[in-house]
């Protein structure tokens, strides 16, 4: 809350144009670093195909219209993956980075068991250097008071209950009442106009954990479930490595296997939306990267199931655009988690299929 204070002090339409300039910038960013770090050579079309697909994915409306934070996060965990696809090792720039996003976004956190597993110990050291100097900054901010009611109130409930919570814990209708300054329900007053609170419904939910714990009742929490899958994925992805452990890892390998342990992330997380799976989008780089390196039906088959998550991930839900599906089924509200589950079988493939190190394209090298 102190890192945004600053932006309070502009108007709401000002700030609303500033975040998603900034937002749009961000994901431009990542791209470019996700191309970097796998030597992409930036040619006209490569830009214009990269523009493309980033203006029909869905959910980067959602997320300007929404105002979520993911595009940054994004930016800052390619940033920290592109020493780790580069030259293997990483550094303690990357934890700082990756201690930042968490910050800005629990979720983050997940990194963690895929780091300690691949022994990136420089990297874990910073992100442990950059954790404590944030808890450091908070206490010297805020005091530790709401540092305490967080760990002791705040994310007990998060893990129980997600963004809601019981009927105890909600604001009184007084309270609400008052904050709502007489402007009508769904919408709100700022700068004396009135906008609305959405401009467009969206298929919400995007987390494998929250629809296994909804199958399994709502007494099981969705945490247990995120650690579960967590732990399944890192013995996965470990295997998937352990195959291959004759072929030293290209760049590509490298960027496959992090943009895998992110839609795990995605997954994993009780909290992941619509707009979170912004961090999809290099998937798209790696497209373009390993269609240069098909070598095999496997690969070929890999890419293909990569490419349908994608466009599913891409396309306009039922609820924003209901042309696109006028006859409503259960499962178009798994879209998401259906696109990502999509993608990650298609990047294991891929991790499975690579060809050696040695292997040599006009787009990539390694």
């Amino acid at each position: 809350a102190a890192f945004f204070e600053p932006r309070t002090h502009l108007g709401y339409g000002a700030a609303k144009r500033v975040w998603m300039l900034l937002s749009l910038a961000c994901v431009a960013g990542a791209l470019w670093a996700c191309g970097n770090a796998l030597r992409l050579r930036w040619d006209a079309l490569t830009v214009l195909g990269l523009g493309i697909w980033v203006c029909l994915f869905h959910p980067l409306l959602t997320l300007l219209e929404r105002g979520q934070i993911d595009a940054v996060t994004l930016l800052l965990v390619v940033l920290a993956i592109r020493p780790l696809v580069r030259d293997g090792r990483g550094s303690l720039g990357s934890g700082l980075l990756l201690a930042v996003a968490t910050l800005l976004k629990l979720n983050v956190v997940f990194f963690v068991p895929f780091l300690a597993w691949r022994r990136r110990w420089r990297v874990l050291a910073g992100y442990l250097l950059g954790g404590l100097v944030l808890i450091a900054a908070s206490v010297a901010l805020d005091g530790t008071g709401p540092l305490r009611n967080y760990l002791t109130h705040e994310l007990p409930r998060i893990s129980r209950h997600g963004e809601g919570g019981s009927a105890e814990m909600r604001l009184p209708q007084e309270t609400l009442q008052s904050l709502r300054a007489g402007a009508p329900e769904g919408q709100t007053y700022r700068d004396g106009r009135l906008y609305r609170l959405e401009s467009f419904g969206a298929v919400a939910n995007a987390s494998l954990a929250r629809v296994v714990s909804k199958r399994l009742g709502e007494g099981e929490r969705p945490a247990r479930l995120a650690l579960a899958i967590l732990a399944a994925a890192v013995l996965l992805l470990g295997m998937v490595q352990r195959h291959r452990r004759d072929q030293p890892p290209t760049p590509l390998h490298a960027m496959v296997y992090w943009q895998a342990v992110m839609v795990v992330v995605l997954l994993s997380g009780p909290l992941t939306w619509a707009m979170n799976t912004v961090w999809l989008l290099p998937a798209g780089v790696l497209v373009l990267a390993a269609g240069r390196e098909i070598r095999g039906p496997l690969t070929a088959v890999s890419l293909a199931v990569v490419v349908l998550g994608l466009l599913l991930a891409a396309i306009p839900d039922h609820h924003a655009f209901p042309l696109l599906s006028p006859v409503e089924f259960p499962a178009l509200n798994l879209k998401y988690v259906l696109a990502e589950l999509l993608i990650l079988a298609g990047l294991l493939g891929l991790l499975a299929g690579q060809p050696p190190a040695n292997t040599k394209t006009r787009g990539t090298s390694g």
